[in-house]
Formats: C-alpha cells, structure tokens, sequence
C-alpha cells in the first residue's frame, strides 16, 4: 500500500526540525567583523592584551569610567561598545564584554548557553568564585561567566554550576600554561 502522504509529512518534519535547530548547529559559522571578533588570548575587536592603555584610548577614546584596584591596577569602562579593559602596569590584561554584538570565530556569544562554550572547549572547569559561576578557561585565555542574581537584582553568593545557564560575560585573558613542579 503506497503512503505518500506518509513520507511528505515525513519529510516535512525533517525539514521542520532541521530548521528549528540553532543555525550553529546545521551551518558554517557566521562570518564575525573583525570589530567585534572575540579571539582568546589575544583580545575583543581592535583591543588586544598587552596593548598600552595610550592605545586603547586612542582606539576606543576616553574611557567613561576608570574603576581603580590599587596603585598598579585598574579598569576602563567604555558603556556604549560593552567593553571592560582591565589595566596593569599600563597595559592591557584582560578585555572583557556583556555584549552579543561580540563573538568568537564559531559565533558562541553572550546570550549562548553556557553548555555550547563546553562542546567548543572541552577543558573548561568551574570557576572557584563566590557569586559567580561558568567555565574558567585559563588554558585558552577566555573565560565565559554568569552572575545570578535574586528577583531584586541583588547577587546571589552560591557555589555550583547550574546545568542550565546563559553566558552573561565573556573575558579575555593571558592563556595560563600549566608547569609541572620540579621535583626535590
């Protein structure tokens, strides 16, 4: 007994889940504007670690807020392009976004489930940080993070890793390559 009706709904929900799917997930990445590619270990858009702070202003302008850690250490905040610069010694160590204007070369942006960056990175481990939870990549020099935060907008200061979560930040960072201690 021939069923065509059978195979064309077959063939429709084949082509509906295919569809449905994230386009990462069926497709080439998207091509990223080299403004807004986030590349670990080297830097987000035009900013790029070990820049001297001089340079990042004259790419970026001036700064709308300077958040200071101590003598050595501070942070430049430009609100309107989402980005952090993180200033050491007058240099660039850590460039950091909330933005989904900015993403890696395979498309993983702010806004992704944390989840995708694990399948991209297998070797990222939970960050030791109160308040804070995501994957820490110091390997690869990015790290991707969330900061919960109760109904009043206020941190939430657990521990843990919920299996489901967004990223709501994205930094670059200095890979950290692991040494193995010599022995006695």
């Amino acid at each position: 007994m021939k069923r065509p009706w059978l195979i064309r709904s077959l063939a429709l929900a084949l082509a509906a889940s295919w569809l449905a799917a994230p386009t990462w997930a069926h497709s080439a990445p998207p091509k990223i504007d080299a403004r807004h590619l986030i590349v670990p270990g080297v830097g987000i858009g035009p900013v790029k670690l070990g820049a001297s702070e001089i340079d990042v202003e004259a790419i970026l302008g001036v700064p709308d807020e300077t958040i200071p850690i101590d003598s050595e250490r501070h942070i430049l905040q430009w609100a309107e392009k989402s980005l952090l610069v993180g200033i050491e010694g007058k240099r660039v160590v850590l460039v950091s976004t909330h933005s989904n204007l900015y993403a890696l070369g395979s498309g993983l942006k702010v806004g992704d489930p944390g989840a995708r960056a694990k399948k991209l990175f297998p070797n990222l481990t939970v960050p030791d940080v109160r308040g804070v939870f995501g994957w820490a990549g110091d390997a690869y020099g990015v790290n991707f993070l969330n900061h919960p935060t109760d109904g009043d907008g206020e941190p939430l200061l657990s521990y843990g890793l919920p299996p489901e979560w967004t990223i709501d930040e994205i930094n670059v960072i200095a890979p950290v390559v692991a040494t193995e201690s010599a022995s006695p």
